[in-house]
């Protein structure tokens, strides 16, 4: 059987279609999500299959909004899985409560992931594959900066629920601290990781009327996006093409 984590990648739209057959293919879905604990374990795959549903839940919430299919993943997945996933879990449970608006309970969860967030992921190989599959870490960064990738796209979230409750200030401060993460992280300011918080950014500062600064960080994000993406169509890419030539007072 393929595997969804060995294959899937954001930031490249063909490698979508693995998870989308397991979505289409009930089948399929049925043996990932169904496979009792002894089963998976006599085949000594049972981090591989969590994995799959991580990926899996991460692409119903944040491409297809299949909130339902999401929702019992992670559900199964909180219940079953090793406790050092839940700092991943609790984050995927923040952004589904976020597209449901619940921003609250989004906070709440992103909480729980930070507090459940241990140093010692920066050794946890896992760690690396999901944050490759989601676009946060790229094959060519640098090792053993799983821990600040994590805290980024926590802080960046943050971000996100103060942006949409109109707590631009408070959104800024947690944007601006995932942005310092990330460049101290990286080896390259050409990362797809940077090119969303500059546009999240930009949306708070829209939301504050100051539309220079709003500019400033759209224009890194689309001459980021240009490099980093090869797909024109590419959701992020329109959202961060809109976000740019629809910045005006």
């Amino acid at each position: 059987m393929k595997h969804i984590a060995e294959q899937y990648h954001y930031i490249d739209k063909t490698s979508w279609q693995i998870a989308d057959q397991f979505i289409l293919d009930s089948e399929k879905l049925t043996a990932i999500s169904h496979s009792s604990p002894e089963k998976v374990k006599q085949v000594q795959k049972v981090k591989q299959v969590q994995l799959d549903l991580c990926i899996l839940a991460f692409h119903c919430i944040w491409n297809n909004q299949n909130i339902p299919l999401a929702q019992n993943i992670l559900k199964q997945l909180i219940k079953e899985s090793d406790q050092s996933l839940y700092p991943f879990l609790y984050f995927l449970e923040s952004k589904l409560h976020y597209f449901n608006g619940d921003y609250q309970l989004s906070l709440d969860c992103l909480e729980k992931s930070e507090n459940n967030l241990t140093f010692d992921i920066n050794s946890n190989i896992d760690y690396r594959k999901l944050l490759i599959c989601i676009g946060s870490i790229n094959e060519t960064d640098p090792d053993n900066i799983e821990y600040a990738v994590m805290k980024a796209i926590i802080s960046n979230d943050r971000g996100n629920n103060y942006n949409a409750i109109g707590e631009y200030d408070k959104a800024i401060d947690a944007f601006t601290h995932a942005l310092n993460l990330q460049i101290e992280s990286y080896s390259t300011m050409a990362h797809a990781n940077i090119a969303y918080t500059c546009r999240c950014m930009g949306k708070s500062f829209k939301g504050k009327k100051m539309y220079l600064e709003a500019s400033k960080h759209y224009h890194v994000a689309h001459s980021i996006a240009n490099t980093v993406y090869k797909d024109e169509s590419h959701p992020e890419v329109i959202a961060i093409r809109t976000a740019l030539f629809s910045n005006a007072p």
